[in-house]
């Protein structure tokens, strides 16, 4: 009746376990992977004990069968969660498969565990089981238990050397993980009749779960609130202080001498810093008349200072679709200061266009200035650390691509590439 209870209660601790990851824990996709199959190898394993259970002193070869199918499943399923736990235990510690030493180790005790398992199978090594369904532990049974053993004295060695390595709460989960079913082996093989390793397997995984759950949230808001400051940073960098300053002097010059373009300028300007903040809190894709506007904005107000030195095209074909917030704008004051404005004669054209094809929108933007080569870009390039924002903010809100073509004195081309929605 005692292990009714403890395999019953383990496969609903499980359970809840699972509809905990599932209804949306704040853990990375290898985590996630891990904790199913845990839960998913610990609720077979133990139904597997509880098949056994029912099945046990019943006589016949239908249930001798089963008994024997369930019995190695459990032995198996128990080698499996703990290796399972290994390569967690190894993702974390060494994500670039560099440790070959270790990972060769742990496979090949893995390896002759289930080996050594199936053998016995056939030749009684660790256990037999007669025709009344009663199991017999044989004097090779030690062996099994000294092996799982191996492994997690393994794992707390390999968990304790490299302690740096996981936070610290990662490292507590580790160490209950390990040392509460390793005491549960001990008493194993003490005492036979009570199922001390599953109750310890299911009790660690749990405390695990929570643990790591707990370690992983913390890191998922506290990346969260890094996100909203990158986010203004970006805003910041994008509203460039020598521009304000020139954009205003010019407005202040043309209160005097053409008091309507300075009406006309200071609604430019007032488009252009509403069209930057709203960028901070959009993680949705705006309609592209928005960005485009945005984007006219300021060419509107370089053509106040840089007059006929700039000339403006568009080619715009469609826009009836949509395109995350400040990623057109920052392309082009690209193309005016670093393409244009770097020419010789600081002349130059630049050109945004826009077509739709079956199963994506493009938008380009093209100037016919200095230009770049794209094999020989600085590392700490302002330049194309706003690029590189533009790339990241493109494929993090519609899965979007950015593609950039460029030769010195011939110009640089900018595509962003939006796929379609369903």
């Amino acid at each position: 009746m005692i292990n009714y209870v403890i395999e019953f209660t383990g496969i609903i601790l499980c359970i809840i376990g699972l509809l905990q990851i599932f209804i949306g824990a704040k853990i990375d996709k290898n985590t996630i992977k891990y904790f199913v199959t845990l839960y998913v190898c610990l609720i077979m394993y133990l139904s597997c004990i509880i098949a056994g259970l029912i099945m046990k002193g019943r006589p016949g070869s239908y249930y001798h069968a089963a008994f024997l199918a369930v019995t190695y499943g459990e032995f198996l399923l128990s080698i499996i969660t703990t290796y399972s736990m290994a390569q967690y235990l190894l993702y974390i510690i060494d994500p670039n498969h560099k440790r070959r030493l270790i990972r060769n180790f742990l496979l090949i005790v893995f390896s002759l565990q289930t080996l050594l398992l199936t053998v016995s199978q056939f030749t009684g090594l660790y256990y037999t089981i007669d025709y009344n369904n009663i199991c017999h532990r044989k004097s090779g049974y030690p062996i099994v238990i000294l092996l799982q053993i191996l492994m997690f004295l393994a794992l707390l060695y390999i968990s304790v050397r490299n302690r740096t390595s996981f936070t610290k709460k990662e490292y507590i989960a580790f160490l209950v993980c390990i040392i509460i079913p390793l005491a549960a082996m001990v008493l194993q093989m003490l005492f036979y009749g009570v199922y001390f390793v599953s109750f310890a397997t299911t009790i660690a995984a749990l405390v695990m779960y929570v643990l790591v759950v707990s370690d992983q949230t913390e890191k998922f808001y506290r990346n969260e609130q890094e996100n909203e400051k990158l986010k203004v940073d970006i805003m910041i960098s994008q509203i460039q202080p020598h521009f304000l300053y020139n954009s205003l002097g010019a407005i202040q010059m043309m209160c005097r001498s053409n008091p309507e373009a300075a009406e006309s300028a200071v609604k430019e300007f007032s488009l252009y810093l509403r069209g930057n903040m709203n960028s901070i809190s959009s993680n949705v894709p705006i309609n592209f008349f928005r960005e485009l506007e945005h984007t006219k904005a300021y060419l509107n107000l370089e053509k106040l200072r840089f007059e006929d030195d700039l000339t403006v095209e568009y080619n715009i074909k469609c826009i009836n679709f949509k395109i995350p917030a400040l990623t057109m704008q920052p392309i082009v004051e690209n193309a005016v200061r670093h393409g244009i404005r770097a020419t010789s004669n600081g002349k130059g054209t630049v050109t945004i266009s826009t077509e739709e094809f079956p199963d994506h929108v493009e938008v380009t933007v093209s100037d016919n200035g200095k230009g770049f080569d794209p094999n020989d870009i600085p590392a700490d390039d302002r330049l194309h650390i706003g690029i590189k924002n533009v790339r990241d903010r493109l494929s993090r809100i519609c899965s979007g691509k950015l593609e950039i073509t460029s030769a010195p004195e011939k110009g640089t081309t900018v595509t962003i590439i939006l796929p379609k929605g369903d």
